[in-house]
């Protein structure tokens, strides 16, 4: 059949008929072969006919064209309509059989209007008018014998028509201003979407979006909900950034405010038809949404469900509908089935003390030496500014403590099923038999895995021994709170350990042979002792620096092969002792290092990889008692762990 006949036979393109036979092209279109025909429905020209200002009965199929025509002649009161017409029908016709995809897949569609394009975009049909929604494929790859048709939900118009210019999304939603009194504006929309960084996707006049708009009073009342007290807009939003980087752990509050603002942006430019005829609506996250009648039903069961209180404002790029709630993706409080409620509290600049629930709880202490007493569940706790303390219940020997970049957390390995704590921002936890100073070794986390191995390696050189958790950690943020390397080798010296293994009585040349047995399992060659031993005995370099410089020396590209193995394979016992496993006992530091030999490397790894096990084993409670452990995630590989 033949594409007039297909589109004379069908309901949805009588006025696509009735316009190719007041263009005079209904027989170019029948005699034509090979063709695609982006066939705008009915509703399509109906919606083109409102778009350009008719108010009259949008079923009136012969007054919706009417209305079309006579404002095609008002475009240029010089030319005539059936040209003005022939080149908008031209605009949508293509030389060649098109597919959906093919068109999806191509970066530009020339017509049969001479020297105007159609640019496929995220599904969208860019025409040459910015201000209007631009078509998408509703009925695809419907076959003819001359061609194809691919029906389109709107008209596709090749020029700008002046004097229609309609605002994007963002400029909608700009218009508003700055914080201010009124409830139903887009004062903090705005602020959201400018911290976000969104502002410019929903400004693309080429896009065809969807967009549900929280007015201010939505704001405030989820600002409220979260415990917010006023009405101020400006500090409504402070709180709420302050409330979503409590739900992001301290981190940056960036990536979950995105997350949820994407979850108000629908793809495709939805009229208020189209969304309250839906179940549900895809948005740009990802995350559906269902609609219930008026009602946005969003993934969070906690708060009330935004109602659609404006619909249908037109922007350039798509529609706006104004919403009484903020759409929220995922349960941000979820319970943990205890009795208590979770708690959500940010504190002031105050000291204050906060008591929580067995529930999984938030809380932003904010400035001020604050103290937070846990109970059972998961809490987050952010300490601010100021000496803040941790008051958790059980022993020190209870807990296994694990530092990252982002805090750390803190689980009772007798009892895992209270929870685990994550705390950012705390100088002390105080536990049933004493209180731990997390300041002195939570910077360690910072440093990178070069600096970690290097200070592994400095307990391997002076001890002889893996590093314990605790001291490698303290020396860790040490390093990173400024203390240069030099001085931790010198300040090595001062700790009885040292005093211990490294008696300052030892000559020039047993301090040198020392130092080689401990780090490289090996005798110093002879040139190389005769060097440092006479630089030692002249007070050229210190015994710290010659440390370091043996370190160094062996790690250098020009090293012997034989030493830099020596010397990875050690650092990597140690990192996995006391970084990966965070353990602390210096006995079993000793027997690992110990199981390493140079008679059989890899007998020798093999052998301290399962003492390392079966030391973790005993500290966690396998033979009925723990022990603490320290343990560091994220920034140092296990140089152990199985591909």
């Amino acid at each position: 059949m033949n594409i007039v006949d297909i589109a004379a036979g069908s309901d949805d393109f009588n006025i696509l008929v009735g316009a190719l036979n007041a263009a005079d092209l209904t027989s170019t279109v029948r005699d034509a072969t090979d063709i695609t025909v982006f066939a705008p429905t009915d509703a399509a020209f109906t919606r083109l006919a409102v778009d350009l200002g008719f108010d009259g009965d949008t079923a009136d199929e012969t007054a919706v064209l009417g209305f079309i025509a006579q404002t095609l002649e008002t475009i240029d009161p010089n030319d005539d309509l059936v040209p003005l017409l022939n080149e908008v029908l031209l605009y949508h016709v293509s030389a060649g059989v098109q597919t959906e995809a093919q068109i999806n897949a191509s970066s530009s569609i020339s017509t049969l209007f001479d020297g105007a394009t159609i640019t496929p975009s995220a599904g969208a049909l860019v025409d040459g008018e910015p201000d209007f929604i631009d078509p998408v494929v509703v009925a695809p790859d419907i076959a003819a014998d001359n061609g194809i048709i691919q029906g389109i939900d709107r008209v596709l118009v090749p020029i700008n028509v002046l004097d229609n210019d309609v605002d994007t999304i963002t400029e909608i939603v700009a218009g508003s201003g700055d914080f201010d009194t009124n409830p139903g504006d887009f004062d903090l929309l705005l602020n959201a979407l400018t911290a976000a960084g969104l502002t410019a996707a929903l400004d693309n006049p080429d896009s065809n979006l969807t967009a549900f708009a929280p007015n201010d009073a939505a704001f405030l009342a989820a600002a409220q909900e979260l415990g917010f007290q006023g009405t101020d807009e400006a500090a409504a939003f402070d709180y709420i950034v302050q409330a979503v980087t409590l739900l992001s752990r301290g981190g940056d509050p960036v990536p979950l405010l995105t997350d949820i603002l994407l979850y108000h942006v629908a793809p495709g430019a939805l009229d208020a038809e189209a969304v309250l005829g839906s179940t549900t609506i895809e948005t740009l996250l990802g995350a559906d949404l269902t609609v219930d009648g008026t009602s946005l039903v969003d993934a969070e069961p906690d708060l009330p469900n935004a109602n659609i209180i404006a619909t249908d404002i037109t922007a350039a790029n798509g529609f706006v509908h104004v919403i009484d709630g903020v759409l929220i993706p995922a349960d941000l409080l979820p319970s943990n089935g205890s009795d208590d409620n979770v708690a959500f509290l940010i504190g002031d600049d105050t000291s204050e003390v906060f008591t929580l629930g067995d529930n999984d709880d938030f809380v932003d202490a904010g400035a001020g030496d604050d103290t937070i007493t846990g109970d059972d569940g998961s809490d987050v706790i952010l300490g601010g500014a100021g000496t803040d303390t941790a008051v958790i219940e059980g022993d020190f020997n209870d807990f296994n403590f694990v530092f990252s970049r982002d805090g750390v957390d803190a689980t009772d390995k007798t009892d895992v099923s209270s929870g685990t704590d994550f705390l950012n921002g705390v100088e002390f936890v105080a536990l049933d038999d004493g209180t731990l100073n997390l300041s002195v070794i939570d910077g360690a986390a910072q440093l990178d895995a070069d600096q970690l191995q290097l200070l592994a390696e400095l307990y391997v050189a002076y001890f002889d021994r893996a590093p314990d958790a605790g001291g490698l950690l303290f020396w860790g943020t040490s390093l990173n709170n400024g203390v240069t390397l030099q001085e931790i080798a010198k300040l090595f010296f001062d700790q009885p350990e040292t005093q211990e293994k490294m008696p300052p009585n030892l000559t020039a040349a047993e301090f040198v042979d020392l130092a080689y047995q401990n780090f490289l399992e090996r005798e110093p060659d002879e040139a190389g002792k005769t060097f440092w031993v006479s630089n030692l005995e002249a007070g050229n370099v210190s015994r710290p620096e010659f440390m370091l410089a043996l370190i160094e020396g062996a790690r250098a590209d020009t090293g012997s092969p034989d030493d830099v193995r020596t010397i990875e394979d050690k650092g990597d016992i140690g990192v996995s002792f006391a970084l990966i496993n965070g353990l602390n006992d210096v006995e079993d530091a000793e027997d690992v290092m110990d199981a390493y030999t140079l008679d059989d490397r890899d007998a020798g790894l093999a052998q301290a990889q399962a003492l390392i096990a079966d030391a973790a084993a005993d500290a966690n409670g396998t033979d009925g008692d723990t022990s603490f452990t320290f343990q560091l995630v994220g920034v140092i590989d296990d140089p152990f762990a199985v591909a």
